[in-house]
């Protein structure tokens, strides 16, 4: 049944390949024919799905690890995996089938995915062995100033003042200009799909959805979004339908992402935007205007006989660098794990409180010749070793302890990750954000949901939140502050690692995260698991694990851990409070050594993998 769905898909889809974008009457044509040839196949509705009772619910803790034989996609929703596995069977390349899962993530995992939102993007080419790292984060408008927000919390979090200027659809473009196969008005039409002809709420949705109604009653866009006829709000499993957003991406495929930065679209998104709740935006046409994707060198690092290759600042790969680099001295065994647990688990959460102070001194390098610096040192086999001879295998110590870069980073929330392997050996690995969910404004125009963007900026100099206990002889300027044009730092870190063959590099995994700041902590306690304590990935997701975010003092440790290894942590002075499983999420698909592709996306968060 579903490679009829997958023929009909491509044989739909012929008139157009000819163009970069088709006509808003090509592609309704297009459609038309797919669903009238879908529904005599008895396909229709269960295009994108292998089993559609399973599309967009929490799957099975088996399905969420699977198998392959030449390619493979992993994300947050399993719906969208099995649309980037469509398209690159379509003959797409990898790019196209990121951007396709991308949007779709975007439609359906609306509470932390869409074009109102940034990503980092690296990228493998198997066949030119080349390496790129694509930044599309957001920026701040013209106008922002530290004065500007200075002392008032809600217009940093809250609202169309919260708003910094989008990049994702910028950054698709330009990926797909320069790696992309099929045209890009193809890529949309899943996501048009879905938005159009409904999906169902994830429990993840419906969660934040509850949290910001309670949070924020003034956002009257959100309850409109998620009433239903009767008055009473979506809720899991119910079926969403968002009309708008299917006419916005209608319209960006036809007209390309120019719709969205300086055309049809720009007037009805400033409506949109000035409209929404909260203190007025400083964000004008020409911010959108003037916005652009950077195309950037990865950061790459070495382990043992790896090569990884990570995005850049101001991003969280140099920190997970940092933080592998750091643990790499231990020479960490099996035996680490089985036989000395908590002294292990001690000195990882030794290291990430390290490897986190460092991250404060982090910013824009676009803005701030430093950082470039600042990162080589952080990934710098000598400084590493270092930061490594400071740990206290006895106990902990007080944050001032780590380093006086005592500027607190404002935790950043609300990301998907897409990772993607393809036949050829060449892989994808990218990172999305809106930031906090909800927190922003919706667009009754265009359907589009913005970032909050603007509170992952630090405060003013030298101003902490009293929770944070700062000594203020420690607090330094930092690099993080708002200034125009600059990007805000993040913990997304999309990571592709190559082994050595014979035959030159090859692609070994495809790692990344979700959860805000914890995804460092998650994406680095996986690789340990199943670089050096020798797990396979299924086992190296599912382990429970710790988190420390330096400031403020306090441990993380997942509900459930081992009572012993609690209280051996608390006696080494560990400030403990426990977190649910929900915190973060990390996909990985690896190709093993004899040749055999498998995918685990991680069950704390739903979603499951899929390929051929």
């Amino acid at each position: 049944m579903h490679q009829n769905g997958v023929r009909l898909y491509k044989t739909c889809s012929k008139m157009d390949r000819s163009r970069s974008f088709g006509t808003k009457a090509d592609i309704q044509t297009v459609e038309t024919k797919f669903k009238r040839r879908c529904k005599t196949h008895r396909v229709y509705r269960k295009l994108f799905t292998d089993n559609a009772d399973q599309a967009n619910k929490n799957v099975s803790h088996e399905s969420s690890y699977k198998e392959f034989k030449s390619a493979a996609v992993v994300s947050n929703t399993g719906i969208c995996s099995t649309i980037g596995k469509n398209i690159l069977q379509e003959g797409g390349s990898l790019v196209d089938a990121a951007i396709a899962t991308k949007l779709s993530l975007g439609v359906v995992s609306f509470q932390r995915a869409g074009i109102g939102g940034g990503f980092f993007m690296v990228y493998h080419d198997a066949k030119s062995k080349k390496d790129y790292f694509i930044n599309a984060r957001e920026v701040a408008p013209s106008a922002a100033s530290v004065d500007l927000f200075k002392g008032d919390d809600y217009a940093r979090k809250c609202g169309r003042s919260s708003i910094a200027v989008p990049g994702e659809l910028q950054g698709y473009y330009e990926a797909h200009r320069r790696f992309g196969r099929l045209p890009w008005s193809r890529l949309f039409q899943p996501a048009i799909y879905l938005a159009e002809n409904g999906f169902e709420m994830t429990r993840n949705c419906y969660n934040w959805s509850r949290v910001s109604m309670k949070r924020l009653p003034e956002n009257k866009q959100l309850r409109d979004l998620l009433r239903k006829e009767d008055g009473t709000f979506l809720k899991t499993g119910d079926s969403v339908r968002r009309i708008r957003f299917a006419e916005t991406l209608r319209t960006i495929a036809t007209e390309g992402p120019d719709a969205f930065y300086r055309g049809s679209l720009t007037e009805y998104i400033m409506k949109d935007i000035n409209d929404g709740f909260g203190r007025p935006s400083i964000i004008t046409k020409n911010d959108l205007t003037r916005y652009r994707a950077l195309v950037k060198r990865p950061v790459k690092f070495h382990l043992d006989d790896l090569t990884f290759i990570t995005s850049g600042a101001p991003s969280g790969g140099p920190v997970l660098a940092h933080l592998l680099n750091i643990l790499k001295g231990y020479r960490f065994t099996t035996d680490d794990w089985c036989n000395n647990k908590a002294l292990t688990i001690h000195r990882m959460i030794e290291a990430i409180k390290f490897a986190y102070c460092k991250r404060s001194r982090l910013g824009d390098p676009e803005v701030n010749d430093e950082i470039d610096k600042l990162v080589e040192e952080m990934i710098s086999e000598e400084y590493c070793n270092k930061v490594r001879s400071k740990i206290d295998d006895i106990q902990t110590h007080p944050p001032e302890y780590y380093g006086s870069d005592m500027t607190h980073v404002f935790d950043d929330h609300g990301t998907a990750h897409v990772g993607i392997l393809g036949e050829d050996g060449s892989a994808i690995s990218v990172t999305s954000s809106i930031n906090k969910p909800f927190y922003s404004v919706i667009g009754q125009r265009t359907g589009i949901i913005f970032n909050n963007s603007i509170s992952e900026f630090s405060n003013e100099k030298g101003v902490h939140g009293s929770q944070y206990k700062v000594v203020t002889k420690f607090t330094q300027h930092s690099n993080n502050l708002i200034e125009p044009g600059k990007r805000p730092m993040s913990s997304m870190s999309p990571t592709i690692i190559l082994r050595k063959t014979p035959n030159g590099s090859s692609v070994r995994m495809v790692l990344g995260g979700a959860g805000g700041s914890h995804i460092i902590s998650s994406s680095a306690q996986a690789l340990v698991q199943r670089l050096w304590f020798k797990r396979n990935v299924n086992e190296a997701v599912k382990e429970k694990r710790i988190h420390h975010n330096w400031l403020p003092d306090t441990l993380f440790v997942q509900e459930n851990t081992d009572e012993e290894i609690i209280d051996d942590l608390a006696n080494r002075g560990h400030n403990i409070q426990i977190m649910n499983d929900q915190k973060s999420s990390v996909q990985i698909i690896e190709k093993l050594s004899d040749n055999k592709i498998v995918a685990k996306c991680d069950e704390r968060r739903g979603g499951y993998p899929n390929g051929y």
